[in-house]
């Protein structure tokens, strides 16, 4: 009977922490969706502003602060970065900070960790430490290569490690591996995306004669589009009317900013309808949207023409009977002309 009330009392504690651990799963699973739902727009945003992977981003913050639990106590610092004493006595917490705290450390001294104390950068709120975490990566040389690498987050990774962001040895492998188990690519934006908002009408013209045509597309990649770094609207069917292949984009246009390519072309000589393509090139590769104009080439003038200030359609009845009408009388004026040029030479024999 004992035997029996022990099995129970095991097996009641079994279920019970069969449930609090599945509990605390759920519990850590929600958690980890809670921040990543508050810290993918702020990496996402981060990226468009400096083009810093939003997956390396979040993969540092989940590795400093284990989960956005730890962010160096209050001072609301999700990348560990340290704010360091100047010659003057001064402490340099860069430009966003609001000041900086004193927290304990684990750093890498080459062969084991060694625990002290560090100054850490403090800041308002979230998202300034994720402002001042990609101010960090771009405005220090240091990181420069990695910049090179904005379209390979792992590489990226690599290259802020080997650059001595943190001293932990593993620290690239950590980041890569944070990023592949959770796949924190999905939140990656494309360097090079774009979104159609309008363009020209398809157009109606006559053999030879000159139109314009544009084309309206927002950036919503995370680079910025200019000159130097050759983008373009490119025609991709080579139906473009005397216009160059290539159009340069016409000012620098940051993430969500506007791009407009306004043009003039020259219709065929021959009647039909022409279908001329577009999309947009970064260097040598196409990206965005492909964007397309139906240009319409009439076989004969317009029915509109214009008279005196009036619009007279010369394809109505109307018009047919008042050109009738004009054409008898200039017929008219011509037999009176002959006539009376006849009777001036009878007259003329009649005197002689």
């Amino acid at each position: 009977m004992q035997l029996v009330k022990i099995h129970r009392v095991l097996l009641f504690l079994a279920v019970a922490l069969l449930a609090l651990s599945s509990l605390t799963r759920a519990t850590t699973v929600e958690a980890q969706d809670d921040f990543l739902s508050r810290a993918a727009a702020m990496a996402q945003a981060s990226q468009r502003e400096t083009t810093v992977p939003a997956s390396v981003t979040l993969a540092q913050a989940i590795i400093e602060t284990s989960w956005g639990r730890k962010p160096v106590g209050d001072a609301n610092n999700y990348f560990g970065i340290k704010a360091f004493a100047r010659a003057d006595g001064s402490v340099n917490y860069g430009r966003i900070a609001i000041g900086w705290v004193w927290a304990t450390t684990k750093e890498w001294d080459g062969t084991q960790f060694i625990e002290g104390q560090a100054r850490f950068r403090k800041y308002r709120s979230m998202e300034d430490s994720f402002r001042d975490h990609a101010y960090v990566l771009t405005d220090n040389p240091r990181y420069a290569e990695a910049l090179r690498h904005a379209d390979d987050p792992q590489e990226f990774a690599r290259q802020i490690a080997r650059a001595g962001y943190a001293t932990a040895p593993s620290y690239d492998n950590d980041l890569i591996g944070v990023m592949d188990k959770y796949n924190l690519y999905q939140y990656d934006l494309k360097r090079d995306e774009a979104q159609v908002l309008s363009q020209s009408e398809f157009p109606t013209v006559m053999p030879g004669e000159t139109f314009q045509i544009f084309f309206e597309v927002r950036n919503v990649g995370s680079s910025i589009w200019n000159q130097s770094e050759k983008y373009y609207l490119t025609n991709v069917n080579n139906i473009r009317f005397d216009v160059d292949e290539r159009l340069s984009v016409p000012t620098d246009t940051p993430p969500q900013a506007i791009g407009r390519w306004t043009f003039n072309m020259t219709a065929p000589v021959s009647p039909g309808v022409y279908r001329t393509e577009w999309t947009l090139k970064h260097g040598d590769k196409n990206f965005g949207p492909a964007m397309h104009i139906d240009v319409t080439v009439a076989s004969s003038p317009r029915n509109q023409l214009a008279l005196s200030g009036l619009a007279i359609d010369y394809h109505t009845p109307e018009f047919v009977l008042v050109g009738s009408a004009m054409l008898g009388m200039f017929g008219m004026m011509i037999l009176k002309k002959r006539r009376a040029g006849v009777s001036q030479r009878k007259h003329q024999v009649g005197k002689s």
